[in-house]
């Protein structure tokens, strides 16, 4: 399946900045290849059928929120371990770094 190996070390319990910046340096990665050129089927899913179809628009949302869920524990862990600033928010910091993804 296509979306643990995308989500790598970012979904794992431990997770922190580097995973982050390894999601993001993948995702670059794959845009910059042929095949990441037509796009990401997640998005083309959401773009084409998920206002019409109740099972692909579940799909679609199951997988940001882990995303999403990923991305808040890797920025917690970050915090915790002093890697970013105390007052960083992990959940509303992952919100706003899902929203690139989508695109």
């Amino acid at each position: 399946m296509i979306v643990p190996q995308k989500l790598g070390e970012l979904a794992a319990p431990g997770a922190s900045l580097a995973a982050l910046r390894g999601y993001f340096d993948g995702l670059v990665h794959d845009l910059l290849s042929p095949e990441g050129r037509q796009g990401c089927l997640l998005v083309n899913t959401a773009i084409e059928n998920a206002a019409e179809d109740d099972e692909a628009a579940a799909v679609v949302r199951g997988h940001l929120a882990r995303l999403e869920q990923c991305m808040t524990t890797a920025l917690r862990n970050a915090r915790d371990a002093g890697e970013v600033r105390a007052s960083v928010d992990p959940a509303g910091s992952a919100k706003v770094l899902v929203a690139p993804v989508r695109g």
